[in-house]
């Protein structure tokens, strides 16, 4: 026969068991998500009997364990099949949950099983959620099957009717000028009244305040709106319809804050320690560590300053520190100590943004975006790369070069001098590399065109060292080693060399793409961006450096995949870190293993440089705005209206430049 009983009463005689007889199956039923009226557990075997016990389970459990002893009977050998299924509101209500496993047995053995049953009951009303359910509205415990129908613009019972019974619109009594017609009043009943319901909105988020109602044929002054049911009519982050966020509000007005968020369940820290979910200040989930760490923390960013987080399975890629100042570990500007700099953030981890420790701002009174008229109005500006803090050099069409050193003024209406146009040849000049150390630039443009330039009359065109090997270059990064520059060119046609200042050039394997870009901060850990032209429609495509001279196509993710977009620009932070875009409006990120989609810039078009510091400071410019990703959300710096960015660059969060065709710079200094 079949036996059952709750886990809390194992030790029970149960009907029908001989005393000291082993049960075949010791069944372990677990159930989350909503609370089972009834529970049928069935065994049975080919050929024999079916036998079923129905057992209602005690209210007021949202989650627990049930479990059940199976004993033998004739033909239970070696094969039986249990089965499970959960009941909504009693043993005679719809079949919302089920499971099923066969089990091998032996008589004199018995056997473990366990069975799961999970199901939706977000409100906890006792009624699971549609279609499996009869709940019509999961988020209300107040609507559900049997429920009272009142007069408020819902479906109460789940009956498919909204005010069923209610007459709401049908002409009545009374004239105010516009005729009277039968409302839904406060309590849920009806009343006559002229015109349509108006209702008080505190908060200016289009819904009202239930209790504050005036009747009127038009819209009464003072803030009104036809919609009511807003709980919270102090804020504009709770009304009905919003999707309900971790901040302690009924942001849905469903009746309970933070439902459905999952806060206190277990989980997993990033870094292997056991956790709750808990709320995130950006009212996302996160999980947070319960205990348990090695003393270490992670640097994510690579300041010295760890996350406060701590870390429980050690991570041979992530740098450690056993101290935990770091406030935001996604921005090396960022740590405590640190000091602070006029970019939109709090360096220095004392609960103020751009002021130092008495409050005064860290931000001269003009701070702001400076359009800086760096060149005439024929200056085409392709290329820009700031090699120290408020130093830069711009590169375009017909061999115009402009550079700003960090002692020049930002007088937006002064052309930058002195005039370098011509010193690189009169083509177009595509792409610009600053060394670090020295200032000097390193330039590329069309027609195999190579130079370097230190400012004043110091240049050399390197043309007849490099431009045999690749004829069309397009952008270019450098790296220092024991003292000598070495600089990555790639070319529009897909080619690749590496360019030894004053001392020729290497061919390196063509990627066999169309290129746009190439940046990296070692030769180990350099891409180039572009776009496969030869496919149908044209492939985005990213190509990593493989010493010494080869290119691995990367994997991108489906949706910048086979579109006809292209890879316009790749930044790469640190050996674990790298941000691309793509004219599609794209973001991806590198996280050291595989690019994935990182999210985009609203309303952005499509997108043409990006420039990164870490996962809090991410800096994209697509034709008319630029845009800054501050770990949490997109925030637009600036537009133009008079031309087309082109390109950015700067070395800290308030050193960006951003290069406009034609003629502007623009400028966040402080």
């Amino acid at each position: 026969m079949l036996a059952f009983g709750l886990a809390a009463a194992a030790a029970l005689s149960l009907p029908g068991c001989q005393c000291g007889e082993a049960p075949l199956v010791r069944v372990t039923i677990s159930y989350g998500g909503f609370q089972p009226a009834c529970v049928r557990l069935s065994a049975t075997a080919p050929g024999a009997v079916t036998e079923i016990t129905t057992v209602p389970v005690p209210a007021g459990l949202p989650q627990g364990v049930l479990e059940a002893a199976i004993f033998a009977r004739p033909g239970w050998d070696p094969e039986v099949v249990v089965s499970v299924e959960a009941h909504e509101q009693d043993c005679d209500g719809p079949v919302v949950a089920t499971d099923v496993s066969s089990v091998t047995v032996h008589k004199g053995t018995t056997v473990p099983l366990t069975l799961r049953l999970d199901a939706a009951d977000a409100d906890g009303d006792g009624f699971v959620v549609a279609p499996r359910g009869s709940d019509c509205d999961d988020s209300r415990a107040d609507v559900h099957p049997g429920a009272t129908e009142v007069c408020n613009g819902r479906d109460d019972n789940c009956a498919g009717g909204i005010d069923e019974g209610f007459t709401v619109g049908v002409a009545c009594g009374g004239d105010a000028g516009c005729g009277s017609f039968i409302q839904c009043e406060q309590d849920g009943g009806t009343l006559c009244a002229p015109g349509k319901a108006w209702y008080r909105d505190g908060d200016q988020d289009g819904w009202g305040n239930t209790p504050e109602v005036r009747f009127s044929c038009s819209r009464p002054d003072g803030g009104y709106v036809p919609d009511a049911g807003d709980c919270d009519d102090g804020t504009p982050r709770v009304h009905p319809g919003l999707p309900e966020i971790c901040d302690q509000l009924d942001n849905d007005c469903s009746g309970t804050a933070d439902d459905g968020l999952g806060l206190g369940a277990g989980c997993g820290t990033p870094y292997g320690c056991p956790g709750q979910k808990a709320c995130a200040p950006d009212g996302g989930v996160v999980c947070q560590a319960t205990g348990g760490g090695t003393g270490m923390h992670p640097d994510e960013d690579g300041d010295g300053a760890g996350a406060p987080a701590e870390v429980c399975a050690l991570d041979g890629g992530v740098a450690l520190v056993s101290n935990a100042d770091d406030c935001d570990d996604g921005d090396p500007f960022t740590a405590l100590g640190f000091p602070e700099i006029c970019d939109r953030r709090d360096n220095d981890c004392d609960g103020q943004v751009d002021r130092f420790d008495g409050g005064t701002s860290a931000c001269p009174a003009d701070a702001g975006w400076i359009a800086h008229q760096a060149g005439g109005a024929g200056h085409a500006w392709r290329s820009i790369w700031s090699w120290a803090d408020g130093g830069a050099w711009v590169v375009g069409l017909g061999g115009k070069i402009r550079q700003h050193l960090p002692s020049d003024s930002y007088a937006p209406a002064v052309q930058w001098t002195p005039n370098y146009d011509g010193d690189c040849g009169n083509v177009a000049l595509t792409g610009v590399w600053a060394d670090p150390v020295l200032g000097r630039a390193y330039i590329v443009g069309t027609g195999g065109n190579y130079c370097w330039h230190d400012g004043g009359t110091l240049f050399q065109d390197q043309s007849t060292l490099v431009q045999t090997n690749l004829a069309d270059p397009v952008s270019l990064v450098g790296f220092r080693d024991a003292g000598a520059v070495a600089l990555y060119v790639v070319g529009r046609g897909g080619g690749a060399v590496r360019w030894f200042p004053d001392g020729g050039s290497d061919v390196l394997a063509p990627a066999g793409a169309r290129l746009n870009d190439v940046h990296g901060v070692s030769p180990q850990v350099m891409f180039a961006a572009g776009v496969l032209t030869s496919s149908s429609p044209p492939d985005a495509r990213l190509f990593r450096f493989m010493p010494p001279n080869g290119w691995a196509p990367a994997t991108l993710p489906s949706p910048v995949r086979n579109n006809g977009t292209s890879v316009d620009a790749v930044y790469v932070v640190h050996p674990r870190l790298a941000y691309a875009v793509t004219d599609g409006g794209h973001v991806l990120k590198w996280d050291g293993d595989a690019w994935a989609l990182h999210p985009d810039p609203p309303d952005g078009g499509a997108l043409k440089g990006v420039l990164a510091f870490g996962t809090s400071s991410v800096f994209v410019i697509d034709p008319q705005n630029a845009w800054e990703w501050n770990g949490v959300s997109w925030t637009r710096l600036f537009s133009t209206t008079t031309g087309t960015l082109v390109d950015l660059h700067g070395t800290n969060p308030a050193d960006i430049w951003v290069a406009q065709d034609p003629q502007m710079v623009y400028r966040y200094g402080q």
